[in-house]
């Protein structure tokens, strides 16, 4: 006597056939090459510059309100302090340097292509220009 085995398939299974993978894989290839070139186009854009010319604005306000004197020429500031010292602000290569008494030095911005400092009846105004060309400008306020 001969037994047979069978498998009973039923209709409601589904299962991954040749023809499911062929067209799976056929949509890959062709969405594949469309999204690099999306991730490939899309632009990253940094606010460094902003950020480190508003952090230099700040730090220049609070040595101006310490000040009890200032000095304005067309591209350097010198402030006097409680102390007695002469604090100097001043662009050299691409950096704006403070110097306390013409010694040392402390770098407060990079990256500058143009500093300018107009003396106002209130406080200076500050114009800065960096290496790409954005130009930033802040009236600071001195009070007495």
């Amino acid at each position: 006597m001969k037994q047979f085995v069978y498998t009973v398939l039923d209709q409601s299974e589904g299962a991954f056939t040749l023809l499911s993978m062929l067209v799976i894989i056929a949509i890959l290839f062709t969405t594949l090459p469309l999204l690099a070139y999306l991730i490939s186009s899309t632009t990253y854009t940094t606010s460094y510059d902003e950020i480190s010319t508003r952090q230099f604005f700040n730090f220049l306000s609070d040595e101006l309100m310490l000040a009890t004197d200032y000095s304005v020429s067309k591209n350097k500031l010198v402030l006097d302090d409680l102390d007695g010292n002469k604090i100097s602000f001043e662009k050299y290569n691409n950096v704006i340097l403070r110097k306390v008494d013409g010694e040392g030095h402390d770098i407060y911005l990079r990256d500058v292509q143009t500093i300018g400092f107009i003396d106002l009846l209130y406080g200076i105004q500050v114009e800065v220009t960096s290496l790409e060309g954005e130009t930033y400008e802040k009236a600071i306020i001195h009070y007495e």
